[in-house]
């Protein structure tokens, strides 16, 4: 069933000759739904993949995730896509050294903290200085460059020369392994035991990354 956001998604794609990607591909019921309310036994279809029909690269798959944990009711939604080769002198031109990319590493599960959430939302605001005459690209690079900026600042895991994060250990990696294992189980049983055993090893398992990170 299509309601009023779902036409008004169709109208919005049409007027920018785009294709929504997500019913391209056959997968089971299960593999298609991206919000799941259990306790109203509600699903629906309300996260998109759209890209523009004159589009360069190859979606070549669209699909839900049901294992992957979230932190929400949402389940995570993967494209595929395969971008075409490049044939040109033109192109080929860059070097190695050109085309490397040197981001930093931002551990984006912090953000499931509160206190390091709030900060989060502190700095960027601070950050945040639009100007009425700015332009679209405008308004998207200083966007971008503030994101960056304070995900630099909060974000960002401080490693070791093996390339490990300095505060994960034997323990922290078993607490995570046994929270992904109740939260599979949950998904398969979706008995309230299952759930309340899911959220005690979630509680437990921030509590123990919180003292590794203190401890590091």
């Amino acid at each position: 069933m299509i309601n009023d956001n779902g036409k008004r998604l169709i109208e919005f794609c049409k007027g920018q000759n785009c294709s929504i990607m997500n019913s391209y591909y056959c997968h089971k019921d299960i593999h298609k739904f991206t919000s799941e309310q259990r306790r109203k036994i509600i699903k629906s279809i309300i996260d998109y993949v759209m890209v523009k029909q004159n589009r360069k690269i190859i979606v070549q798959d669209v699909r839900v995730f049901r294992g992957a944990e979230c932190g929400t009711d949402h389940h995570l939604l993967i494209t595929k896509i395969a971008f075409p080769r490049i044939t040109s002198q033109k192109d080929m031109s860059f070097t190695q050294e050109e085309t490397k990319i040197n981001e930093p590493r931002y551990m984006l599960s912090l953000l499931q903290d509160e206190s390091v959430r709030d900060l989060y939302q502190r700095c960027l605001a601070t950050k945040l200085d639009i100007q009425d005459d700015w332009r679209a690209q405008e308004l998207y690079d200083h966007m971008k460059t503030w994101v960056h900026e304070t995900a630099a600042e909060t974000l960002v895991i401080e490693m070791d020369s093996n390339g490990r994060v300095e505060w994960m250990n034997g323990e922290v990696a078993a607490a995570i392994k046994d929270k992904k294992e109740a939260y599979g189980t949950w998904l398969n049983s979706n008995r309230q035991e299952d759930l309340d055993r899911y959220y005690l090893l979630k509680k437990k398992t921030k509590k123990i990354v919180r003292q590794c990170k203190v401890e590091a």
